[in-house]
């Protein structure tokens, strides 16, 4: 599914021939198997699993819009992104790909996002202006924190 939604295009079943004449849905025409590659016209998709050992999920998918955020004007304002990795290495190669998809406000708020971790798992930290004259990054290590302690229940 993602991969469709990724590519603009639903995936066919490649190997459906006939729909079973005990599904009326089916045979009536109110549900229909991609059988040849379709565009993906946008909505939602659920997908589900139901494993044997008894693990249920759910997860809600829409396509990516990142298309036309990535052709919005280039902001006047430069943008402070955040980046965390395990090395310092790691969170220089974040911040210079960054620079290279400034215009995918998209991939720079998940960057963002991703750096909320506990710096336990990954003590180093950086940013950089995106947008600014010239170039302006940092990248320290910082103390670990101990990771929290939960409590699960059930």
């Amino acid at each position: 599914v993602v991969l469709s939604l990724e590519h603009g295009v639903w995936a066919p079943n490649i190997h459906f021939h006939d729909p079973n004449p005990d599904i009326p849905a089916l045979t009536d025409g109110r549900v229909r198997v991609v059988s040849e590659p379709i565009p993906v016209r946008g909505g939602i998709v659920g997908v589900n699993s139901f494993g044997f050992g008894g693990s249920n999920v759910h997860v809600i998918l829409r396509p990516h819009g990142s298309k036309s955020l990535a052709q919005a004007a280039e902001p006047s304002v430069p943008r402070l992104l955040q980046a965390c990795g395990r090395t310092e290495e790691a969170v220089t190669s974040l911040l210079k790909n960054a620079q290279q998809h400034k215009d995918n406000p998209s991939y720079l708020s998940l960057l963002n996002e991703v750096s909320g971790v506990p710096t336990a798992s990954m003590p180093y930290r950086g940013y950089a202006l995106i947008g600014a004259q010239g170039e302006l990054t940092e990248v320290q290590q910082t103390q670990p924190t101990p990771r929290p302690l939960w409590f699960i229940c059930s």
